[in-house]
């Protein structure tokens, strides 16, 4: 875990790099976690951040309360899967998430795994970021679309 200079959070900020994890009939699977944060970096109340495989966070990043940004899921959404409790399910990441300079997530706002946002976005409170984001814009809804493309 690496945080760059002047780093702020509100209260219950979680950050978690989770190197190992059991699943279901008490098998261990191992992680190399990276997560990486920028200078100038400000959480709001109840931002949770969770990685066991990539999480690279530039300069400049404000959130909203509750900000959400996990790489990894409890399982792949198979129908075999949903016979196992969700905790016991294997952690699966679909790719590193990836948020670029002077970026604003809202309240609420959930960032998933396989995700990159460009550079000067605004994302609106209560979206869930499930794709791709280019540069100057600005994106909301769930899943979040671009609204406008930042002149």
């Amino acid at each position: 875990m690496e945080i760059g200079e002047n780093f702020h959070a509100g209260e219950g900020l979680i950050m978690q790099c989770i190197d190992e994890y059991e699943i279901c009939g008490g098998e261990k699977k191992k992680f190399c976690p990276s997560l990486k944060i920028g200078n100038n970096v400000h959480f709001g109340y109840g931002a949770h951040i969770g990685c066991i495989c990539s999480i690279a966070i530039g300069d400049n990043l404000l959130t909203g309360r509750n900000t959400l940004i996990l790489d990894h899921n409890h399982g792949m959404g198979t129908m075999a899967e949903k016979k196992i409790s969700p905790i016991g399910r294997p952690l699966h990441v679909k790719g590193k998430i990836e948020i670029g300079n002077n970026v604003w997530l809202g309240e609420n706002v959930a960032v998933l795994s396989g995700v990159v946002i460009g550079d000067n976005v605004t994302v609106g409170a209560n979206s869930v970021v499930t794709k791709d984001l280019p540069d100057d814009c600005i994106a909301a809804g769930v899943p979040a679309k671009i609204i406008r493309i930042k002149s």
